[in-house]
């Protein structure tokens, strides 16, 4: 009976909190109060799991912040490609009409009056744009 106060006791209260802390849980700490060995290996348990405990409390913290980051930066990405396909969009029909009244102005398909009009045209498309 005595040793199993003095020994077995305190060691199953060592051995379970070991096991939390094996299972990433660093809350548990031992209550073996006696000034013998048996004392000192709960003490050193208890430094032990608080070291990792605030560790991974920052790595969580960390964590989080990089998904909310990610998170943001997904956002800006869709914007930015939301942007670039509503520019690209705005710009085809001008850029196309340009690209359509030189060529025909390069190629001589207009005479007289029609050249001047597909000019024109071309200055209008240009100065709305």
């Amino acid at each position: 009976m005595l040793y199993s106060r003095m020994i077995f006791r305190p060691l199953r209260t060592i051995h379970r909190t070991a096991e939390k802390m094996a299972n990433l849980d660093f809350s548990e700490r031992c209550r073996v109060e006696s000034r013998d060995e048996i004392g000192d290996l709960a003490r050193t348990l208890n430094f032990l799991a608080g070291m990792p405990g605030a560790a991974l409390s920052e790595l969580r913290a960390a964590n989080e912040k990089l998904a909310r980051d990610l998170e943001r930066e997904k956002r800006l990405e869709m914007m930015r490609k939301d942007f670039i396909a509503g520019v690209s969009h705005k710009l085809k029909t001008p850029i196309m009409l340009i690209g359509s009244c030189a060529e025909g102005l390069k190629y001589g398909i207009a005479q007289g009056e029609d050249r001047r009009e597909y000019a024109l045209c071309w200055c209008v498309v240009r100065h709305a744009a």
